[in-house]
């Protein structure tokens, strides 16, 4: 594709008003930037905010996944009485009870 090409294509696009347009030092000089740069300065904070994310995520992947081995153990143990699957139904309840 050659230079042109993205020229004319460029040329097509509508412009952006001036409320839209924020320059890279106006987003820089932004008070939530800010506050993100002093928040990745001290390690501390950073430390414990990751530290609480992780913990989370471990805390929501543990009980999710009790959650849906118990509906799963429960849908199981509505087919045991099935002729072909039962009997395998059946084993996998056995063994995820011990």
């Amino acid at each position: 594709m050659s230079l042109r090409n993205n020229k004319k294509k460029n040329k097509n696009l509508p412009k952006a008003g001036k409320k839209e347009k924020r320059s890279f030092v106006d987003i820089l000089r932004d008070d939530d930037f800010s506050e993100y740069v002093n928040f990745l300065r001290s390690p501390w904070k950073t430390f414990f905010f990751n530290f609480l994310r992780g913990t989370g995520f471990g805390l929501g992947t543990i009980l999710g996944t009790a959650i849906v081995l118990t509906i799963l153990l429960y849908i199981f143990s509505l087919f045991t009485d099935t002729p072909f699957l039962g009997d395998w139904f059946r084993s996998i309840i056995v063994n995820l009870k011990k």
